[in-house]
């Protein structure tokens, strides 16, 4: 998703698919969102095997409670229909209108002709014209825009109108089963599929939608002079520029350069499949949909490699533990490794040296040259050499240790024991591709089973020595990896397996590993910067503890079957942050690795600036509140930046994080934890981002409430 400046009154807003509109007036506060589902991941009406194609989804709360509100769309320019279609269809309306009185439809006169002439459109009471409404007290958690909204309810038919409440959210839900825009198809009309581009139904135009206050005694039409919900004065005109076939268009190039790549097809399979395409057998969906799901394809081999892989940064951690001893008299401070690992996969991926999304290492990255940071080699160790320090028994003779040349030492150590690690890896994966059968005769198999609680649990079999060989998540999560996966059924709990063995070899074997790196924002706080701020994706999550839609995360081999865009710094290179406007960025806590991040953010907002493009970009960082003295590198180059907007500082007493390891099984409930410092929320804008998402004393205050949170809240 994207997102837009605030609704206006006096001029028309071209609204893309996944663009958030901001909603402000004297009836209602909010957003809107209408996008086009992906079609190569099927989405189901609630209660039917019917696919939602086109959604329109509306959060926000009404600021007043007439007695009717009305929805309404109107297209601008008249419909080509044959005499038959238009009989057969105005019949079927007629119906319609019989059963349900309050709704009125038409397809509008034949041509623009006379002062009386009708405009194609559809108005129909508001609770009674959508699909789903979420009616969400204060308190409780919003349902998230651009993600299966389901649930809520409706205004049945005979039954007690819903009213409006003005203590609580509404998120308003309207989808269409027949309107497939990606194959530019009318589907399950009285005279069967229509090709809308073949047909000519209608010219190019624009979508007038509407909701509106009316007095009961009105008869229900589409009328501007209601004083429409969308603005305070007249009805916005949504464009029909709703497709981006141009995304689905690049991921099948991406998707088709990697199966060649990778052998999952030949080159006479592939041109089979190009003339397929060529010739209209297969649209462009369904031909991106069966190779995504050949790459998605997990193999025996992927399996054997995960485990030595995990093997080998096992093996790396504890001879690293041994040589910090051996260098320093005493062992590593907590997550000195975790940390070393977290700042080579970022300059790896942001200097293009690393594979790339089923292609390459992704744990073992080859390593980059040091940032030119002012501890040069011995970045990010010296920062636990000298917490080690800290805490010796006897500091007095501690300050008389060399820390900058342990450091160093030690990053020199490290950085052979990986390269040496790396290359066992890489030996044997290419061992288990020369003999592909002996390897899938060896390979462990993946079992699965839901738990008594909801959860699931996945192991290998047999397991293998000196590594887990299970693990579990809870219901919540398991509920979420499901609705986001993108192979096939059959291969979900393997692809399960692979990611959450990853996330296991990452953080290490030691249960309070691993946690401050996984910390997330509450979801009443990313709920509020959505609601508030149009924030629809996240900078640095996993697939486990993701809120947005979109999302960057550590790796792309075992993330992106399960939505994510791979690492933030190799998809800010590739240009994928070009297609959010507002997001939500919580890097790992390492001033070299949030410095970084900031001269990213930085960077796409001069380059849309230097475009001379109204692009809106807003995005918040959340880091820890290290304004020392002197300050870090990452709050110079904050400082520094021409897009900062505005600094709200979080105290550390009164603020919680959601817990890293939220997703394991062994979690009840959502459980909150307190940071070690303050915390910040930094917006950085462009012009267009400013305008579009302000910063105000309001929206702050929000957010601090947010934030302030016990240790455990029932319901999220």
């Amino acid at each position: 998703m994207s997102a837009q400046p605030d609704v206006s009154a006096s001029q028309p807003v071209c609204v893309r698919a996944g663009t958030l509109t901001r909603i402000s007036n004297d009836y209602f506060e909010g957003t809107c969102l209408i996008f086009v589902r992906d079609p190569t991941v099927p989405v189901l009406t609630p209660g039917t095997f019917y696919r939602r194609y086109f959604e329109i989804q509306l959060q926000g709360r009404f600021k007043q409670a007439p007695e009717r509100f009305f929805i309404g769309m109107e297209l601008s320019e008249v419909l080509r229909l044959s005499m038959m279609a238009r009989g057969i269809s105005n019949t079927l309306f007629s119906f319609v209108r019989s059963y349900e009185p309050d709704i009125d439809v038409s397809f509008g006169s034949k041509d623009k002709v006379g002062v009386d002439f009708e405009l194609p459109h559809l108005v129909a009471p508001l609770f009674k014209g959508c699909d789903i409404v979420v009616e969400t007290p204060d308190g409780e958690a919003l349902p998230t825009l651009g993600t299966d909204i389901t649930g809520g309810r409706t205004h049945p038919k005979g039954g007690r109108p819903m009213r409006i409440r003005l203590d609580c959210t509404y998120t308003i839900c309207t989808f269409s089963t027949c309107i497939d825009l990606f194959a530019w198809k009318v589907k399950g009309t009285p005279v069967g599929d229509v090709d809308a581009a073949e047909d000519e139904l209608w010219e190019n135009g624009s979508a007038h939608s509407a909701l509106f206050p009316q007095a009961a005694e009105d008869e229900p039409e589409f009328d501007e002079g209601y004083g429409p919900l969308l603005s305070s004065e007249a009805a916005v005109d949504y464009e029909v520029a709703l497709l981006d076939v141009a995304c689905i268009e690049a991921r099948l190039d991406e998707a088709a350069a990697l199966a060649l790549a990778r052998g999952v097809y030949s080159e006479s399979q592939w041109d089979k499949l190009s003339d397929e395409l060529a010739s209209g057998v297969t649209s462009t969906a369904t031909c991106l949909t069966i190779i995504e799901r050949e790459l998605l394809a997990p193999r025996p081999i992927d399996v054997l490699v995960e485990v030595v892989r995990t093997e080998c940064m096992l093996r790396l951690r504890k001879a690293f533990e041994r040589e910090v001893v051996r260098v320093t008299g005493r062992p590593p401070s907590n997550e000195a490794m975790n940390a070393f690992i977290f700042v080579q996969l970022a300059r790896s991926h942001s200097k293009n040296i690393s594979g790339e999304w089923l292609i390459g290492e992704h744990l073992f990255v080859p390593l980059a040259a040091p940032s030119a940071t002012a501890h040069g080699d011995s970045w990010p160790l010296i920062k636990y050499v000298e917490r080690a320090r800290e805490r010796a028994e006897q500091p007095v003779d501690a300050d008389r240790e060399p820390a900058l040349e342990h450091a160093v030492q030690l990053d020199a150590w490290l950085r052979q024991a990986w390269l040496r690690e790396r290359e066992k890896v890489l030996e044997a994966a290419a061992a288990f591709r020369r003999s592909p059968d002996e390897a899938a005769a060896s390979a462990p198999a993946v079992f699965g089973a839901e738990l008594p609680d909801g959860g699931f649990r996945v192991w290998l079999d047999p397991p293998p020595p000196r590594q887990r060989s299970e693990h579990r998540v809870n219901a919540v999560c398991v509920r979420k990896l499901r609705q986001a996966f993108r192979g096939s059924p059959a291969h979900f709990e393997t692809r399960l397996f692979l990611l959450l063995h990853r996330y296991a070899a990452l953080f290490g074997p030691n249960g309070g590993e691993g946690r401050g790196w996984q910390l997330a924002t509450p979801p009443p706080a990313m709920d509020a910067l959505t609601t508030d701020f149009g924030v629809h994706a996240e900078c640095f999550a996993s697939p486990m503890n993701r809120r947005q839609p979109r999302f960057c995360s550590a790796f792309s081999d075992t993330d992106v079957a399960f939505g994510s865009s791979g690492n933030f710094f190799g998809a800010a290179r590739r240009g994928v942050l070009a297609g959010w406007q507002s997001a939500e960025c919580g890097p790992p806590y390492d001033d070299e690795l949030m410095e970084m991040a900031v001269e990213v953010l930085s960077h796409e907002l001069s380059r849309r600036e230097a475009e001379g493009s109204a692009h809106a970009g807003s995005f918040v960082l959340v880091v820890p509140d290290w304004r020392t003295s002197p300050p870090s590198r990452f709050w110079r180059a904050v400082q520094a930046s021409p897009h900062l907007s505005r600094v709200l500082v979080l105290d550390k007493e009164a603020h919680r994080y959601v817990e890293g390891f939220q997703h394991q099984a062994s979690s009840a409930r959502t459980r909150f934890v307190q940071g070690e410092t303050a915390t910040l929320c930094i917006w950085m804008q462009n012009q267009a981002g400013r305008a579009a998402y302000p910063v105000t004393e309001e929206k702050l205050e929000k957010q601090r409430e947010a934030w302030n949170l016990p240790p455990r809240l029932p319901g999220l």
